[in-house]
């Protein structure tokens, strides 16, 4: 066969009878009945490793079965004289080289190098605790050191007995805890672990199983008691606490709605992103991280605990983990591991070379498998081997009709002309625009495009004449000069409007006007003997000192800088007058202490003055008598003391009160620019 004409992929099968329509319409015929019975097998590398040895069907040169006689040998170990093998247990099996269960009529094995074992620890687990080492570490796949687990007092015990080899034995007043899981929020993630409580609580109220909720961040809890959410709510419980002395599957899961809750696969609540707040860094095992934070060791666990994992999931994954039910794991987590394993398929798959031609009748029996050969041998590729071939190549002349070539009617079909087909030649495309003959149509598209266009642009100053500018002379001729008249006569109706409209110069009497008279019944008519004009208003004069008017705004002002102002105060009387310039008089009355042989007394100035008052005048009253002797004394500009000038004598033992009476007159110090905005 000619690979080339005939086998266009490569892969040692005629393509289609149509390539072949150049060696003549028989050998076009017998190659598409060859064609539409050819095949191929997507297992052929296994089917190739199928051979007999000895009438015997081997597979890759090992007898696999179905043929007589003795036992040669079992994983490596030969018959006794009997013919029976002693297999050796105890030993770890290589499950690679188990063939497949269950196998029905006519399978045959073959073997998967893609296949793998394990899975639930990859680049997306953050912690994995299997407790199969002596000690307490952190196994995940995710990290690229592991997660410190730090053991907080009390006693955790690895020991036999696990879900799965070994776990960790945890007692009142132990946990673990895992701090720093600063990624909490920004991802998905399920937190889950295996638990099998003791029978009692040992005097713990809420032994915790798992939490990650520090009573301030929040974020969630489970414990014995069937008590799980967050310590701050909403909390949830259960109808029935879980059995003590059973093993446990409890499953937290975080997503974009919110925190779901799961015991053994099934689905118990949730939390909405609503309730809760951020979660807390540290994920507390056998405790509660509250109380881990507070450095208590109350609320701890007390029972087993066997593969702890906390698994980021992506988005397009967190479906698996959201739904009324989620598996539970029939193996402990561990690395995928590409190994390899045997699978099978029936020999009802395969066909016999002699059907290649021929409809299947029957089943292959195991005496036929000899009549299978190898594709690579069937179809060599030469030309000498290929069955109904011209006796000559390349064939001697000849033809075909439509028919035999495909899709040419289609194509002829579709042929047509054009009436116009001269002048459609000649459409094409210059510089991205259309042309015709060579030539863009469609106008253009800037100035350097544009003919007879002026040499400078804007063009210089000029002029034109009437007869540069066609019609011009003809549409002035039809218009009338700028300076023209015309008598009342020409204009249409104007004489009538004219008639119906008063003269210039007329007047009315106040009756003619409807409602005047009561208008200017309800005007003023003078105010101060002064009377309104025509529109009603009244103009007032200002005040001087020979008529009456209004006040200039100088004027208020002036008047504005006199101020009084008086206060009381318990036994004290104050007040000023404030004048224009700076000037002030200020003056009040304090009672003073009952007299013995001298009497002092003092009061401060409302207002301070300049540097000391111009004048200070003062008096005293004793019970009503108002010519004591006294002297003055000025300590301070704000100060002033009044001093009696000796004893006062023949006083009466009923002296009820004395009285400083006194007024002052001088400059203020930094009197207000505004006098009524400050007393």
């Amino acid at each position: 066969m000619l690979k080339s004409v005939y086998d266009t992929n490569d892969d040692g099968i005629v393509d289609h009878a149509a390539t072949a329509d150049a060696v003549g319409a028989t050998t076009a015929a017998q190659v598409a009945d060859a064609v539409g019975k050819a095949h191929t097998h997507a297992n052929k590398a296994t089917l190739d490793k199928l051979a007999e040895t000895d009438g015997k069907l081997t597979f890759d040169g090992a007898e696999i079965g179905g043929g007589s006689g003795t036992v040669k040998s079992v994983n490596g170990q030969l018959p006794d004289e009997s013919g029976n093998v002693t297999v050796e247990t105890g030993g770890a099996v290589n499950e690679s080289r188990l063939l497949p269960e269950n196998p029905a009529n006519g399978d045959i094995p073959c073997f998967d190098t893609t296949a793998t074992v394990g899975g639930g620890n990859d680049a997306n687990t953050r912690i994995l605790l299997h407790f199969d080492a002596d000690e307490i570490k952190d196994e995940a796949a995710g990290n690229a050191a592991p997660v410190t687990i730090t053991k907080k007092t009390g006693t955790i015990t690895v020991v036999e007995g696990g879900k799965w080899g070994k776990c960790a034995k945890y007692v009142t007043g132990s946990m673990t805890v895992a701090t720093n899981l600063d990624e909490l929020n920004a991802n998905n993630w399920v937190v889950s672990g295996w638990f099998n409580p003791d029978e009692n609580n040992h005097g713990v109220s809420y032994p915790t199983w798992l939490s990650m909720d520090d009573s301030s961040t929040n974020g969630f809890m489970f414990d014995s008691t069937g008590r799980y959410g967050e310590s701050d709510g909403p909390l949830f419980y259960l109808d029935t606490p879980p059995a003590a002395g059973t093993w446990h599957w409890l499953a937290i899961v975080k997503y974009s709605g919110g925190l779901r809750f799961y015991l053994n696969g099934a689905f118990l609540n949730e939390i909405s992103a609503q309730q809760r707040a951020n979660f807390c860094s540290t994920l507390a095992i056998g405790g509660f991280a509250g109380t881990y934070a507070a450095g208590s060791t109350e609320r701890t666990f007390s029972g087993l605990v066997d593969e702890v994992r906390l698994q980021y999931i992506p988005d397009d994954e967190i479906t698996l983990w959201t739904g009324t039910s989620i598996a539970v794991p029939d193996a402990p987590y561990s690395k995928p591991q590409t190994v390899g394993e045997w699978g099978k398929f029936n020999k009802a798959e395969l066909a016999m070379k002699s059907e290649l031609t021929a409809a299947l009748t029957g089943k292959v029996n195991q005496s036929e498998l000899a009549a299978y050969q190898k594709k690579s041998e069937a179809f060599s590729g030469q030309y000498s081997d290929l069955a109904g071939k011209p006796s000559t190549f390349p064939p001697a002349a000849h033809t075909h009709t439509i028919a035999n070539v495909t899709d040419l009617q289609a194509t002829v079909n579709k042929a047509h002309e054009h009436a116009n087909k001269a002048a459609l030649d000649k459409i094409s495309e210059t510089g991205g625009k259309l042309a015709y003959g060579g030539t863009a149509v469609g106008g253009v598209s800037s100035w350097t495009e544009l003919a007879d266009k002026p040499s400078t642009f804007p063009p210089a100053a000029h002029s034109h004449t009437i007869a540069n500018v066609t019609d011009l002379q003809t549409m002035l001729n039809s218009k009338a000069a700028s300076a023209h008249g015309h008598a009342v006569a020409d204009v249409t109706g104007l004489q009538s409007l004219l008639d119906g409209k008063a003269a210039v110069g007329h007047t009315h009497a106040a009756a003619d006007v409807a409602g005047l008279a009561t208008t200017l019944a309800g005007k003023v008519s003078s105010v101060n003997g002064l009377t309104p004009d025509d529109s009603g208003a009244l103009v007032l004069p200002q005040a001087t000192s020979g008529a009456a008017g209004l006040m200039a705004a100088a004027d208020k002002l002036k008047l504005d800088t006199f101020t009084n102002y008086t206060e009381k105060s318990g036994t004290e009387n104050s007040g000023y007058i404030r004048f224009p310039g700076g000037l002030i008089m200020q003056f009040g009355s304090k009672e003073v202490l009952t007299p013995e042989a001298f009497v002092s007394g003092s009061i401060v100035f409302p207002r301070s003055f300049v540097d000391k008052p111009l004048s200070v005048t003062a008096s005293v009253e004793i019970d009503n008598l108002t010519n004591a002797p006294f002297a003055i004394s000025l300590y301070a500009p704000n100060t002033i003391s009044v001093v009696f000038s000796g004893p006062i004598v023949g006083l009466s033992d009923t002296l009820e009160k004395i009285v400083l009476h006194w007024m002052a007159i001088g400059i203020e110090n930094k009197p207000p620019t505004n006098p009524s905005s400050e007393v």
